[in-house]
């Protein structure tokens, strides 16, 4: 049977653009080229040729397709004047069984050698006993056995680019405000060390802000120290410096950032056109520290760099060499050395949020592992008191449910007249779904919660402003400083009366006011996709996973969904979708982790 799928039209002009410049009518040519097209609006990297060689496929349209067999399908390309080695510019970059456009071919091979060259570079010279006595200050009460946070300092001291990874509560962020502490004593007095702190969206970065602010007073080190960490965090744009209109940055590899070190926090949400232009962007001696949990949600952009460069191997696979100089800082007897270079990479394995005990902890280990039926078990774990499962079949079910939470207990900013106390309660609890659109859709749900609240609340269902609507950035306006995922809430002013106005958080505890007028693109955010949800954590959380199967419907998305949640997590959902869910793992195609020298990835 033929498999659907859709070539929507940039993918036809383009396969019919690839068969004009190679003055070619071969109907696999064509093909070829529009399913690149195509990869690339999936996410992929790349299209992986082995992938859909010899299937029968059939177009939106009607139109049916038959991929031919792999070896012929190399061969055609091979011989096609618009597929090239790289070498030479061509539309079409065919290596192995991957063919890339150019400018994807271009990004990986760049971010492959940046980290290719980074982790190659030797060791620097460190006083170990001035090291340890810093390390020991900085990182006290060393867990028993090994002492992760220690490895992932050690590592950014000897590298100039490291991957910190770890679920959640492990303590990454933790862990590299103590690191800069160390860089910056390590740099001595007179040397001016220059930083910056950078995250994907402008949630994360406001999350990041918030924390770092709260961890630079606890820091055992000198005040002068201290100082010296940046309490400003950037996007990843604004650090690159945004051309209007364009693509391109204002820093670039002829004109490079100035800093010594750039930390990327929630590196799994970063894209590969944009990591790409980032490592572009620093200088030979920078260090590059990405922090991020290996087990998420990718970007919705092509690429999945952070997964890519960890794999979903176990690590660690520290060198000898990397042992050695570790011994003196924590226990590392049980570790075995290993070729190659993983020193660059540390995964944090002590959860200090979740413990051994923990529903949410040992719920997230199952899914990561597969293990379907130990993740249902553990709703029945009576000691499991902080994970809840809802078994909901149909939207009907759903709808129920719905109107039985939002009845009996109303969004906490209800009824709060105070914009700072209302939005200080945004992260108590927030629904989850798994798709947008449908009766399980964020679209759906939303409106019918707005239905049920306006039962007995001054709501308006559909309507863009009425007191206490959530709102929910989905572009980012750097003119009024509101980016995709921040948000707030619609409440009466205090200072004008009845006149409604938006106020968001402004990291400082505070909140900002943002006439509706000036409000960016926006939607309703009783509900939010697990994607806009990531950087961010809540007290409670809703998973709510759809009736029926869905390409969406992923390990990494429900790990994701479920790790948002500080204190309690209830799923609502039917088994056998949950199990579907559970067995199926994002497939980004894609050579990033095959161009990365044996060891670094541990394979």
């Amino acid at each position: 049977m033929a498999e659907s799928f859709e070539l929507v039209s940039i993918d036809n002009h383009f396969g019919d653009l690839i068969s004009r410049l190679s003055h070619t009518t071969n109907p696999d040519i064509f093909l070829a080229a529009a399913l690149a097209s195509k990869a690339t609006r999936d996410g992929h990297a790349c299209l992986s040729l082995s992938v859909w060689a010899g299937r029968e496929v059939r177009a939106a349209d009607g139109g049916s397709y038959q991929c031919p067999g792999l070896p012929d399908w190399l061969a055609e390309l091979a011989a096609c004047p618009s597929v090239g080695d790289g070498i030479v510019a061509t539309p079409l970059v065919l290596e192995d069984d991957r063919l890339y456009l150019h400018r994807y071919w271009e990004y990986e091979s760049d971010v492959a050698r940046f980290i290719d060259e980074r982790s190659r570079e030797p060791n620097a010279e460190v006083a170990m006993p001035t090291l340890a006595e810093n390390v020991a200050r900085l990182f006290p009460d060393p867990v028993a056995g090994c002492d992760w946070q220690r490895l992932a300092a050690l590592a950014v001291v000897l590298r100039r680019f490291v991957v910190i990874t770890g679920g959640p509560g492990t303590g990454k962020t933790t862990t590299v405000a103590k690191i800069i502490a160390l860089l910056v004593e390590q740099s001595g007095e007179d040397a001016k060390l220059r930083i910056a702190l950078a995250a994907p969206t402008g949630k994360a970065v406001m999350r990041l802000q918030a924390v770092m602010a709260v961890l630079r007073k606890k820091l055992s080190c000198a005040e002068a120290v201290k100082e010296r960490i940046p309490a400003k965090v950037f996007t990843l744009h604004r650090l690159l410096g945004p051309r209007r209109d364009s693509p391109f940055f204002i820093h670039d590899e002829n004109n490079r950032l100035p800093y010594d070190l750039v930390v990327v926090d929630e590196a799994s949400m970063v894209d590969l056109p944009l990591m790409a232009k980032l490592v572009r962007a620093l200088r030979a001696d920078t260090r590059l520290v990405l922090l991020g949990d290996r087990n998420q949600l990718a970007s919705v952009q092509p690429g999945s760099v952070l997964g890519d460069i960890c794999h979903r191997q176990v690590l660690p696979e520290f060198s000898e060499e990397f042992l050695e100089l570790a011994a003196p800082l924590t226990e590392v007897s049980d570790l075995i050395p290993a070729g190659g270079r993983g020193d660059s990479l540390v995964e944090l394995q002590v959860s200090h949020r979740f413990g051994m005990e923990s529903g949410i902890g040992l719920l997230g280990r199952a899914i990561n592992l597969g293990d379907t039926d130990a993740a249902l078990e553990l709703f029945r774990d009576m000691r499991c008191s902080d994970i809840v499962w809802r078994e909901i079949g149909s939207e009907r079910e759903l709808q129920r449910k719905l109107a039985e939470r939002f009845a009996a207990f109303p969004p906490a900013w209800f009824g709060v007249e105070e914009p700072e106390q209302a939005v200080r309660t945004l992260g108590r609890a927030q629904m989850l779904c798994a798709v947008r659109h449908g009766g399980f859709g964020v679209n759906g749900v939303n409106l019918y919660i707005e239905k049920i609240l306006a039962e007995k609340w001054p709501v308006t269902p559909g309507v863009s402003a009425y007191q206490g609507r959530p709102v929910m950035i989905v572009e980012n306006n750097y003119d009024v400083k509101l980016f995709n995922g921040d948000t707030g809430l619609v409440l009466a002013d205090p200072d004008t009366g009845k006149a409604l106005s938006a106020f968001f958080p402004d990291g400082d505890g505070g909140v900002r006011k943002i006439p509706l007028a000036m409000l960016p693109a926006h939607e309703t955010a009783y509900a939010m996709t697990v994607h806009k949800c990531q950087g961010s954590e809540f007290d409670e959380v809703v998973v709510i996973l759809p009736d029926r199967r869905s390409p969406v419907l992923t390990r990494e998305l429900l790990y994701t969904a479920l790790t948002r949640a500080r204190q309690t997590v209830e799923v609502w959902s039917s088994a056998e979708v949950f199990a579907d869910t559970v067995q199926a793992v994002v497939g980004r195609h894609g050579g990033l982790g095959e161009k990365l020298s044996p060891g670094l990835t541990g394979r």
